[in-house]
C-alpha cells in the first residue's frame, strides 16, 4: 500500500500559494517552542533510499513512533518506505487534524493519530499502557547481535534550547535503557534545526564540544542522512586548526543539499540524523562517566594532566594509568575522543575518592 505524495503547496504553512490544506497556526505562548516540519517529501524519500534502512527491519512486525510530524509529509514518506504494521503519530496541534485523519483513513488504520504532545514524557507512558505502542522487548542476547528490528522512533525537534535539551535527554535515556530504551537498542531518526545539529555533531577539537556530543559518540552508532552545505560549513567553522589537520571532522552526510533544507513555519535549515544504541557495557558506570565528562569539559583548552585535579584530591596519581592505556595526557581535554573518556571513567570507577563527583553544582555544558 502506497500513500499519495503530499506536495509542498499542500504542506506549506500559509504561503502565497497555499491550497488551504493546512491552516495558519498562531504561534504564541507555549506553542512557539514547537518544531518546524519538513515540506519536501522528495528529499525525505531520497534520504531514506540512500540510508538503506529497509533491510534493518522486519516490516511485517514493525512499529514506527513519530513525533510532531505536522501535516504528515514525513509520515507519508516513512510509511511508503517501510510499509510498517503500525505507525503511531504523536501530534497535539489541532491545525493538523484533517491531513492526519486523512492519512489514517488512506492507510486503513495502520497509521494511528494520537492527539497528545510528544514533548511530554507522560505521553509515552500513556501510549504504552493503552497498548497503542506495544513492541517486543529485546533480550540481552538479541541486543548483542543487532538493533531492534521492529521499532523506530522519528521526530522533528524544536529550534533553540528546547531542541538541544530534548536530544540530550534522548541520549541519556537510550544509554541507560530508559524511556524507549526499555525495549532494547532502538534507532531514532531526528530532523534537527541548525543549532542542536552543530552541538550534537561537534566532535573532538570542536570549540563548543559538549556532553551531548560525547554521549552520542560513546553510546550510539550515528550517521547524518541529509544536511545542507550551509550547516556543514557552520560545523566546520567551529573546529580548531589542529582538529582539521588530524581528525575526521565532517559527518559525511549521505545526501548533501546545495541549498538549505527548508522547513515550516520557522524557515529553519534542517539536518536528518540517525542514532542507534550500542550494546550496553556492563563494566561502565554511566553516572560516573557523565560526571567526568561534565567536569573535564569545563576546561576544554587545558591539558588532561592539569585538569585532572578537578576530579578529586590525589587524582593525578591516575595519570600513569591513563598513559598506559594510550591516552595523551598532555592533550587538551577538548581533543579527547569519546573512547578516551570511556577509558578514563573505567579507571576512575576504581578510585576511592570518586564519590565527590556526584556532589556540588557543575556548570551545564550540553
Amino acid at each position: 500500500m502506497k500513500l499519495p505524495k503530499i506536495l509542498y503547496d499542500a504542506a506549506a504553512f500559509g504561503g502565497p500559494r497555499s491550497t488551504g490544506f493546512v491552516k495558519i497556526l498562531n504561534l504564541n505562548g507555549r506553542s512557539s517552542y514547537k518544531s518546524s516540519y519538513l515540506v519536501n517529501q522528495n528529499l525525505m524519500d531520497e534520504a531514506l533510499v540512500k540510508s538503506n534502512l529497509l533491510k534493518e527491519y522486519n516490516s511485517e512486525k514493525m512499529t514506527i513512533l513519530e513525533m510532531a510530524p505536522g501535516p504528515g509529509v514525513t509520515t507519508t514518506s516513512l510509511f511508503n518506505y517501510f510499509q510498517p504494521k503500525s505507525h503511531v503519530v504523536l501530534e497535539s496541534r489541532e491545525v493538523f487534524s484533517k491531513p492526519l485523519q486523512k492519512l489514517c483513513t488512506l492507510s486503513d488504520g495502520r497509521i494511528k493519530w494520537v492527539h497528545q504532545d510528544g514533548y511530554y514524557w507522560q505521553t509515552y507512558e500513556d501510549v504504552y499502557v493503552s497498548k497503542v505502542l506495544d513492541p517486543r522487548i529485546q533480550t540481552e542476547e538479541e541486543q548483542k547481535l543487532s538493533p531492534h528490528r521492529e521499532l523506530l522512533f522519528f521526530a522533528h525537534l524544536p529550534h533553540g534550547y528546547a531542541g538541544l535539551l530534548f536530544v540530550s535527554q534522548i541520549l541519556d535515556f537510550l544509554s541507560a535503557r530508559d524511556w524507549l530504551g526499555i525495549f532494547g537498542r532502538v534507532r531514532v531518526l531526528l530532523w534537527l534545526p541548525c543549532s542542536p545539529t552543530v552541538t550534537l555533531l561537534g566532535s573532538r577539537g570542536f570549540s563548543k564540544r559538549s556532553k551531548t556530543s560525547v554521549f552520542r559518540e560513546a553510546f550510539t552508532d550515528s550517521r547524518v542522512l541529509a544536511a545542507s552545505e550551509s550547516t556543514l560549513q557552520k560545523l566546520c567553522m567551529g573546529y580548531s586548526k589542529e582538529a582539521k589537520e588530524n581528525y575526521q571532522i565532517s559527518p559525511n552526510p549521505l545526501l548533501v543539499s546545495p541549498t538549505p533544507i527548508t522547513s515550516e513555519p520557522h524557515k529553519e535549515d534542517l539536518t536528518l540524523v540517525e542514532m542507534c544504541s550500542k550494546p550496553q557495557d556492563k563494566q561502565l558506570s554511566i553516572p560516573v562517566f557523565e560526571s567526568i565528562v561534565r567536569i573535564l569539559l569545563t576546561c576544554k583548552a587545558t591539558s588532561l594532566s592539569k585538569s585532572i585535579y578537578y576530579l578529586g584530591p590525589g587524582a593525578e596519581t591516575l595519570l600513569p594509568s591513563f598513559t598506559q592505556c594510550g591516552i595523551n595526557i598532555d592533550m587538551p581535554v577538548g581533543l579527547l575522543s569519546a573512547a578516551d573518556f570511556l577509558t578514563i571513567s573505567k579507571i576512575i570507577q576504581k578510585y576511592p575518592f570518586k564519590h565527590h563527583l556526584h556532589l556540588g553544582t557543575i556548570i551545564e555544558d550540553s
